[in-house]
Formats: structure tokens, sequence, C-alpha cells
């Protein structure tokens, strides 16, 4: 296999100098119904489209993999952050991160990686890596030099797609430069060899061994191709991109589900390599029949539930369908039929330029927006209920910032650090594995590095979390703990007693710190009527504290001191 290099012709590298949190694009939500989503984290990549876009440079985040609470997503639980930004005449390529995916039966966390070099004109390193949930640590990368193709290889891991399986097995695209007949395309005599960059569809076993290539031209007609989107996707310099590969999994039944964006989808037997079936396209004698009412265009993330039936992401295009839609069918292999079980349109109805994914998890959707091209939202999420479509709760990120795809799941991190109210001073223990401990006072969207160390004395109230690292080199995690709202109260004594007190939204305790040791903790809320009254017997006492959203008022009264302080209540 030949290897390559890109040359990557920038500038100028810009240096990081500041807390990498500050640097995550911020997710916020707007949420309908807390108790559907309650115990749902999302698992999503961000990247900053600014250069694209052509806006001020010095406003892009860096491009993340980040799990967050569905209900409040930051800060975040944890992240990955790709720290290398190079600038040329405006224009930016940037560490990449993208396909994130948890493999709920082995607990590893898997995804594709760009990695920019560290000097001018080095070489750029693509593959993927698989972390173990449990450490944190990379167990294993794949990289192009890692396996042996017998075609010569443009890009030897193509970086959309990437999946294990419980057995060891991956599944992944590779780029091939080739050659093919595209007269059927373009019309044009001369066109009998153009070049042509393709996706083959390869399997290695979990000793990087190939056990299946599949290559598409040897199954498809070059003529299947929808010549009219042709520069819709990446394009290559002197190739036309004939496939564009964006997704592979193994079905229900453990053969393989692909999606070429430019020609269509359809399931392949992973033993012999025929076509067990092709939705839709312009193979009209060998296809399933799809009409255009039901039909997808430049479509991504073609799975199968549980239940059998399969979701996919309709991009939409500028003529038949100009909408992204969430698509359900349900697939009759041997009769060769299609019936669509659910249609989900987002609003406002707009084209998703690249990009996004729909899953079905607790009865909801989840659909991530990809690039969509309504900008008058920054929304990248739609959580919907599956029954009668009721808004859930919406995600948004910054202006620009997409999302190739947001993953519900129930995986937390055991690990991460925690925070605990020791007198007036917050304190996390160390933990093995972990290093770096660095505080900060966080606000919906931003947080402002405050500290490091194992514990941060705040001058101010506000909302803290500590921050710890975990592993090294290029898949450094980060892990936050649940954000603490810490408060100095307003003091009304002759010995200028003081009494804190911190709020976790997350287990919805009170930890009221104080040096005496008696007192009485009234709460009120904001009309001024009291909602409970509890004895406070110690210097630290914890209290339990749920109720509606809100604010409240903890007024704190011991022999010698009265205190008051607002809680917030989410």
């Amino acid at each position: 296999m030949k290897k390559y290099l890109l040359i990557v012709l920038l500038l100028h590298l810009y240096a990081v100098s500041f807390a990498q949190l500050n640097k995550v694009a911020p997710l916020t939500s707007l949420v309908h119904d807390a108790a559907k989503i309650a115990d749902v984290n999302l698992l999503v990549n961000t990247k900053d489209f600014t250069n694209v876009f052509l806006f001020p440079l010095q406003d892009a985040y860096f491009t993340t993999i980040q799990l967050v609470h569905a209900s409040h997503p930051f800060p975040p639980i944890w992240y990955q952050i790709g720290t290398k930004l190079l600038s040329n005449a405006g224009h930016t390529a940037s560490d990449f991160y993208l396909g994130p995916h948890i493999n709920e039966k082995t607990g590893r966390l898997s995804y594709s990686f760009v990695i920019i070099p560290d000097t001018i004109g080095g070489h750029v390193s693509e593959g993927y890596v698989i972390i173990d949930t449990l450490t944190m640590e990379p167990v294993d990368t794949l990289t192009e030099g890692d396996f042996i193709l017998p075609d010569s290889s443009f890009e030897a891991v193509d970086n959309h797609e990437y999946e294990e399986d419980e057995h060891g097995n991956k599944i992944f695209f590779t780029g091939v430069k080739t050659r093919i007949d595209a007269r059927c395309l373009s019309g044009i005599a001369g066109d009998s060899l153009m070049p042509a960059e393709v996706q083959y569809i390869v399997v290695l076993d979990s000793l990087n061994h190939v056990k299946f290539i599949w290559n598409p031209l040897q199954h498809l007609s070059p003529c299947e191709m929808h010549w009219e989107w042709r520069n819709s996707s990446t394009t290559y310099a002197g190739s036309l991109n004939w496939s564009h590969a964006n997704s592979v999994r193994w079905a229900n039944d453990g053969n393989i589900l692909y999606s070429f964006r430019h020609i269509g989808i359809g399931k392949i037997n992973s033993a012999t390599g025929d076509i067990m079936f092709k939705l839709g396209g312009k193979d009209t004698l060998n296809s399933i029949h799809l009409p255009d009412s039901i039909g997808y265009s430049l479509q991504h993330d073609f799975s199968q539930r549980p239940d059998g039936k399969y979701s996919l992401f309709s991009n939409g295009d500028d003529s038949i369908r100009p909408y992204m839609a969430g698509m359900i069918y349900d697939i009759d292999e041997i009769n060769k039929t299609v019936q669509l079980v659910d249609r989900y349109i987002p609003q406002p109805q707009c084209i998703s330029k690249a990009l996004g994914g729909l899953d079905t998890y607790h009865g909801m959707y989840f659909l991530n927006r990809g690039m969509k091209f309504c900008f008058s939202t920054n929304q990248i999420v739609d959580i919907i209920n599956q029954n009668d479509k009721s808004p859930v709760a919406e995600i948004f990120a910054p202006a620009v910032n997409f999302s190739y795809r947001a993953y519900p799941t129930t995986w937390n991190i055991s690990r991460r650090p925690s925070v605990t109210l020791q007198s007036d001073t917050l304190a996390t223990d160390s933990i093995s594995g972990l290093y770096e401990y660095t505080w900060y006072r966080v606000t919906n969207t931003f947080g402002v590095n405050v500290g490091t160390g194992l514990s941060y004395s705040p001058t101010v109230s506000g909302k803290y979390v500590v921050e710890a690292k975990a592993g090294s080199g290029s898949f450094v995690s980060y892990l936050l703990s649940d954000p603490v709202d810490y408060f100095i109260t307003g003091v009304s004594n002759t010995k200028k007693k003081t009494v804190s007190v911190t709020y976790n939204t997350t287990d919805k305790i009170a930890r009221i710190s104080m040096n005496e040791t008696s007192g009485v903790l009234s709460i009120y809320n904001i009309s001024g009527q009291k909602v409970n009254e509890i004895s406070l017997h110690n210097n630290i006492n914890e209290v339990y504290f749920k109720n509606a959203p809100g604010i409240y008022i903890f007024e704190i009264t011991t022999p010698n001191s009265h205190n008051t302080c607002k809680v917030y209540v989410d």
C-alpha cells in the first residue's frame, strides 16, 4: 500500500494559551419535558465552521467530542478537544473528531480523527481511536500504516464512519483513486476514463487483519451516481467524488448497511459481498422502488433499529426535497417492498448541507440537524416524542458550530471528580489516573478559570466546577464534576460569623457550612411563602431539597447571626 502525505499550505500557527473549557463550543438547551430526559446523556461532536463561512477567525471554537446531560449540556460531563488551529489568509484547518459511537455491549467509545501537524507542512494524521470508558485511556488506534490493501489508496482510512462490534471486528471506509467510464453521467464522449474517488468498505478482525473488502464498482454501475449532486460534498482536485460514502453499519443479522451519498443506500451480504437490496436510486430494475413522496436526498446515518425498522437522515436538496427530514422505513427484503413508517421534518424547513443523523431512543427521536442552512436558529438537535412529535427538548450551539452526530446514551463516567464543602473551601479528592485539577466559575455558556489544585476558596458567589485530566498524548480526556452553587451569604450579627452554602443541581443537596453548631434553615419561594424549615445541628449540614424549578430564599438563623441567600433550582 502506498502511504500518502497531505501537505497543508498554511502560514500561521495559533498558540493555545487559555483555559481549554473556554474553547469548547458551549451547548445550551430548552427543555419542555425534563422527566423524559432526566437520565439521558448525549455524545456529541462539534466543529466550528467559521473558516468555511468567512466569519472572523478569533471567534472560533476548537473541535470537540462531548458527553453532556441532555437537559443541561454545559458544562459537559467529559470532553476531548482538538487543540491545533492553523490559518492561511483567513481560512483555517483544525483537528477534527467525528462519528462518536458507544458500543453499549463493550462500553468502548470509538470515533475518527484528523490531527493537524504541529509544524507547517507536516504530516496530517488520520485514523480511528477506541477508548476504554472505564479508564478513559485509548486502547486501540488505527491509522494508514496499520493494514495493507491490494489497491493504491488515496485515503487509507476515510474519516466518515467507524464501528467496532463486540468481537473486536472493525468496519470503515477507505478511499481509492481510480478511473470510471463517466460518459453516461456527463454526456461527454471524452469522459470514458474520468479520475474518480471511490470508497471501499473494509472489515478488519481484532488483530487488524483484513477480513472483507468491498469495491462498489464491482457491484454498482458508474451510471448510478446522481451527477447533479457531484459538487454537493467534499471535492477532490482533479477527481470526481463518485460515491461519497458516509455511513457503514452492521445490520441486526450481521450483514452490512451502507450509504453512498451520491448514489443511495442498501444492504450487503457480509459473507459473499452480494447486494441484498438497494432502496431507491437510479437502478430502477434492481432496487426497491421508492416513490418521490417518501424518498430521501444526500442522506446520512443509515442504520437498523432493534425492532427491525430502518432509520435515515435525509439532508434534502435544492429541487425535489428542499428540507431535511428523519425517515423511518419498514423494508421487506423478500418481497422487495418498502413502507414509510414515520417522518419528522424540523421547523423551519431548510436543507442540511452536510452531516446529520437520526436516533430512536426510549420512545423519542434525536435528530441531529447537521450543517443546517437555516441560520435563523442555532439549534443543532431536536428531541421529540416519537408518537405525537411533541417537543421534549432542543439543543443549541454557537453560530456555525455544527455536529456530525448526537448519540443518546445512558453512559456516564464513574471516575469524575466531585466537590465537597469544607468550611468555606470547595474541595475534591485526588483520584488515581486523574491529574491537573482546574477550577472554573461557570455561567450557562462560559467558564472562568479561577484556580488549580485540589481545593479552592471562592471570593464571590457563583456556580463552580472542578476539571481533571486523564490520559495523555493526542487523546487527553477532560472530566468535570457536577456544578455546585456556592453562596457567600449576607450576614447580620455582632460577631460577624460566616455561613457558606453550596447547592448541587444534580443531586439536589444543599451543603451548609457554619461556625456554630446549631441553627434553623427556613426556605421560601420567590413569592415569600415558606416551603420548608429544617433544624441544623453541625458545622457541616447536608440538606436534600428538590422542588419546582425557580429561585428560592435560604434563610439561616443561628444564635449569633442571620443569613440569607438565593438558590437556583433547575
